[in-house]
């Protein structure tokens, strides 16, 4: 069940794809899914104490400014968030504005913690614009989330299938939870997709258990075994179906507290020929 949705607020096109995406999946999901705007003020005037003013000064968010200059961001940022729960209720659907401040990306990712999905668009730069007050790269951006995230390749999702890959990993198992979630909300078709890299025995295929969970929820699956570059194959495949998201896993090692990405993923990342579901 996707019960929330985490939307950062921003000015820019792919904020717009990422809205108009919001509001078309919940609207497909149902009435109980909550989403949730979220804007973080990165910018503060001075407290007066030296250990509370130490970060600002040295130029980390929120970043000290003049109290004129902060009352400015803070009147910016409650339009931008009037201005999307209006137009949310225009479609018929109650978005909770929420606001915040400090580090932008930190903020971000504590408050996804708690939610079912983040949806935030990626510029044809790569980068995520986050409160129209700088850009992150998407790669960067995915290792300080811990939740599942939805990059949008500057457009809306029309949502008429997912391509999953799928290798039997532990990350490739949470992309199948998600998929089975977002597919059964959506009722699309999923293709699984198994890229073969030499490393495993000879007829190693584990898009058997991937197909069998998926017919077991009564999505419509197929199954595609292939060689070669697996993010160059993920992104031909789920094009060759006309589906617009492929779906992947977050493949973080437990010794860098899971900031890094597997190198799949980070091609895909920097590709991003297809808009992206990575799952935690």
């Amino acid at each position: 069940m996707l019960q929330n949705i985490l939307l950062p607020v921003d000015e820019s096109p792919p904020f717009e794809a990422a809205f108009a995406t919001a509001i078309k999946l919940a609207a497909i999901a149902g009435p109980a899914v909550r989403i949730d705007a979220f804007y973080v003020l990165s910018v503060s005037k001075r407290k007066g104490r030296l250990v509370q003013d130490l970060s600002g000064m040295l130029g980390f968010e929120p970043v000290l400014v003049p109290e004129k200059v902060e009352a400015w961001y803070r009147e910016r940022g409650e339009r931008l968030l009037a201005d999307v729960v209006e137009r949310a209720k225009q479609h018929d659907r109650p978005v909770k504005g929420i606001w915040d401040q400090g580090a932008v990306v930190e903020r971000i990712s504590h408050h996804a913690a708690g939610t079912d999905l983040l949806i935030a668009g990626v510029g044809d730069d790569g980068a995520v614009a986050l409160s129209g007050q700088g850009e992150i790269t998407a790669d960067r951006f995915l290792k300080r989330m811990t939740t599942t995230v939805m990059l949008l390749a500057n457009r809306v999702g029309d949502f008429s299938g997912i391509c999953l890959g799928y290798d039997g990993s532990q990350g490739s198992r949470c992309a199948l939870r998600t998929t089975k979630r977002l597919a059964s909300i959506l009722e699309c078709p999923v293709k699984v997709v198994y890229v073969e890299d030499g490393k495993k025995p000879d007829g190693f295929d584990p898009t058997t258990e991937a197909l069998d969970a998926l017919h077991e929820q009564g999505i419509e699956a197929t199954a595609h075994v292939v060689s070669g570059e697996a993010h160059e194959v993920l992104q031909a495949e789920c094009q060759e179906a006309g589906f617009d998201f492929l779906a992947v896993g977050f493949r973080g090692r437990a010794d860098l507290k899971g900031r890094v990405l597997g190198r799949v993923t980070e091609a895909l990342v920097d590709e991003m020929a297809s808009s992206l579901v990575v799952s935690r």
